[in-house]
Protein backbone atom coordinates (compact mmCIF):
# COMPACT_ATOMS: atom_id res chain seq x y z
CA UNK A 1 0.00 0.00 0.00
CA UNK A 2 1.40 3.39 -0.99
CA UNK A 3 1.47 6.81 1.57
CA UNK A 4 -1.03 7.94 -0.61
CA UNK A 5 -3.41 5.22 0.06
CA UNK A 6 -2.71 4.55 3.58
CA UNK A 7 -3.46 8.57 4.24
CA UNK A 8 -6.99 7.90 2.42
CA UNK A 9 -7.65 4.48 3.96
CA UNK A 10 -6.68 6.64 7.53
CA UNK A 11 -9.01 9.62 6.61
CA UNK A 12 -11.91 7.13 5.72
CA UNK A 13 -11.95 5.36 8.83
CA UNK A 14 -10.82 7.99 11.41
CA UNK A 15 -13.85 8.89 12.22
CA UNK A 16 -14.15 5.98 14.10
CA UNK A 17 -11.55 6.45 15.94
CA UNK A 18 -12.28 8.47 19.74
CA UNK A 19 -11.14 11.69 18.51
CA UNK A 20 -7.86 13.59 20.33
CA UNK A 21 -7.61 17.02 21.91
CA UNK A 22 -6.50 18.71 18.63
CA UNK A 23 -10.28 18.09 17.05
CA UNK A 24 -12.00 19.12 20.21
CA UNK A 25 -15.13 20.83 19.79
CA UNK A 26 -16.51 24.15 21.23
CA UNK A 27 -19.72 23.95 22.68
CA UNK A 28 -20.66 27.08 20.81
CA UNK A 29 -20.57 24.77 17.63
CA UNK A 30 -23.04 23.39 18.43
CA UNK A 31 -25.68 25.51 20.77
CA UNK A 32 -26.35 29.46 20.64
CA UNK A 33 -23.41 31.55 22.89
CA UNK A 34 -26.21 33.70 23.79
CA UNK A 35 -28.43 30.38 25.13
CA UNK A 36 -25.37 29.34 26.99
CA UNK A 37 -25.00 32.74 28.57
CA UNK A 38 -28.40 33.20 29.74
CA UNK A 39 -28.73 29.55 31.18
CA UNK A 40 -25.66 29.48 32.77
CA UNK A 41 -26.47 33.31 34.23
CA UNK A 42 -30.04 31.78 35.44
CA UNK A 43 -27.93 29.28 37.58
CA UNK A 44 -25.10 31.33 38.75
CA UNK A 45 -26.47 30.97 42.58
CA UNK A 46 -25.60 28.37 44.63
CA UNK A 47 -28.25 25.15 45.06
CA UNK A 48 -30.26 26.44 42.21
CA UNK A 49 -29.10 24.52 38.82
CA UNK A 50 -32.08 22.68 37.94
CA UNK A 51 -30.40 20.14 35.03
CA UNK A 52 -34.01 19.96 33.15
CA UNK A 53 -34.53 23.80 32.64
CA UNK A 54 -30.86 24.07 32.07
CA UNK A 55 -30.86 21.80 29.33
CA UNK A 56 -33.68 23.58 27.61
CA UNK A 57 -32.41 26.54 28.16
CA UNK A 58 -29.40 26.44 26.56
CA UNK A 59 -31.38 24.56 23.36
CA UNK A 60 -30.85 20.93 23.99
CA UNK A 61 -34.12 20.12 23.82
CA UNK A 62 -34.30 21.25 19.88
CA UNK A 63 -30.97 19.70 19.19
CA UNK A 64 -30.66 16.19 16.92
CA UNK A 65 -29.66 13.07 18.72
CA UNK A 66 -26.36 13.72 16.71
CA UNK A 67 -25.84 17.12 18.20
CA UNK A 68 -26.56 16.00 22.09
CA UNK A 69 -23.72 13.03 21.92
CA UNK A 70 -21.46 16.07 20.45
CA UNK A 71 -22.32 17.97 23.84
CA UNK A 72 -21.91 14.45 26.06
CA UNK A 73 -18.37 14.13 24.19
CA UNK A 74 -17.63 17.79 24.64
CA UNK A 75 -18.16 17.17 28.99
CA UNK A 76 -16.84 14.35 28.26
CA UNK A 77 -13.29 15.32 29.78
CA UNK A 78 -11.24 12.40 30.02
CA UNK A 79 -12.70 11.15 26.92
CA UNK A 80 -13.65 7.70 28.68
CA UNK A 81 -17.21 7.04 26.99
CA UNK A 82 -19.10 8.50 30.61
CA UNK A 83 -19.43 11.15 32.06
CA UNK A 84 -18.65 10.72 35.92
CA UNK A 85 -19.49 12.58 39.27
CA UNK A 86 -16.49 14.49 38.60
CA UNK A 87 -16.99 15.69 35.31
CA UNK A 88 -20.23 17.00 36.35
CA UNK A 89 -19.13 18.96 38.99
CA UNK A 90 -17.75 21.36 36.45
CA UNK A 91 -20.59 20.38 33.68
CA UNK A 92 -21.21 24.70 33.68
CA UNK A 93 -17.32 25.18 33.17
CA UNK A 94 -18.22 22.48 30.03
CA UNK A 95 -20.59 25.04 28.84
CA UNK A 96 -18.53 28.42 29.32
CA UNK A 97 -15.69 28.62 31.78
CA UNK A 98 -17.18 31.33 33.76
CA UNK A 99 -19.64 28.88 35.00
CA UNK A 100 -19.71 27.81 38.62
CA UNK A 101 -19.08 24.23 40.08
CA UNK A 102 -21.89 22.13 41.27
CA UNK A 103 -22.05 21.45 44.80
CA UNK A 104 -22.05 17.90 45.91
CA UNK A 105 -25.64 17.83 46.23
CA UNK A 106 -26.33 19.51 42.75
CA UNK A 107 -24.02 17.24 41.15
CA UNK A 108 -25.36 13.94 42.73
CA UNK A 109 -28.75 15.01 41.31
CA UNK A 110 -27.49 15.42 38.22
CA UNK A 111 -26.26 12.08 38.94
CA UNK A 112 -29.03 9.94 40.35
CA UNK A 113 -31.23 11.23 36.91
CA UNK A 114 -28.47 10.40 34.37
CA UNK A 115 -27.36 7.05 35.87
CA UNK A 116 -29.55 4.64 35.11
CA UNK A 117 -27.66 1.49 35.62
CA UNK A 118 -25.98 2.60 39.10
CA UNK A 119 -22.75 2.58 38.25
CA UNK A 120 -21.78 5.97 39.43
CA UNK A 121 -21.58 7.30 35.66
CA UNK A 122 -23.25 7.97 32.29
CA UNK A 123 -23.11 6.68 29.20
CA UNK A 124 -23.01 7.60 25.60
CA UNK A 125 -22.67 4.67 23.26
CA UNK A 126 -24.50 1.00 22.79
CA UNK A 127 -25.72 0.04 25.85
CA UNK A 128 -24.66 2.80 28.22
CA UNK A 129 -26.96 4.96 25.75
CA UNK A 130 -29.47 4.10 27.99
CA UNK A 131 -28.30 6.24 30.94
CA UNK A 132 -28.24 9.32 28.73
CA UNK A 133 -31.96 8.53 27.83
CA UNK A 134 -33.03 11.08 29.86
CA UNK A 135 -31.69 13.79 28.15
CA UNK A 136 -33.83 13.24 24.52
CA UNK A 137 -36.59 15.26 26.00
CA UNK A 138 -38.21 15.87 23.23
CA UNK A 139 -40.51 12.96 21.03
CA UNK A 140 -38.77 13.25 18.08
CA UNK A 141 -35.90 12.98 20.16
CA UNK A 142 -37.44 9.80 22.71
CA UNK A 143 -38.34 8.16 19.16
CA UNK A 144 -34.88 8.55 17.46
CA UNK A 145 -33.31 7.01 21.07
CA UNK A 146 -35.77 4.19 21.34
CA UNK A 147 -34.53 2.98 17.43
CA UNK A 148 -31.47 3.21 18.44
CA UNK A 149 -31.93 1.26 21.75
CA UNK A 150 -33.88 -1.32 19.67
CA UNK A 151 -31.20 -2.07 17.43
CA UNK A 152 -28.55 -2.64 20.38
CA UNK A 153 -30.49 -5.32 21.89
Amino acid sequence: MSRNDEKSTFLIFSHLLPCSNSCRMAMTDVLSAEDIKKAVGAFSAAESFNYKKFFEMVGLKKKSPEDVKKVFHILDKDRSGFIEEEELKFVLKGFTPDGRDLSDKETKALLAAGDKDGDGKIGADGLPFKAFFHFCKTVQLRNYCINLLNQDL
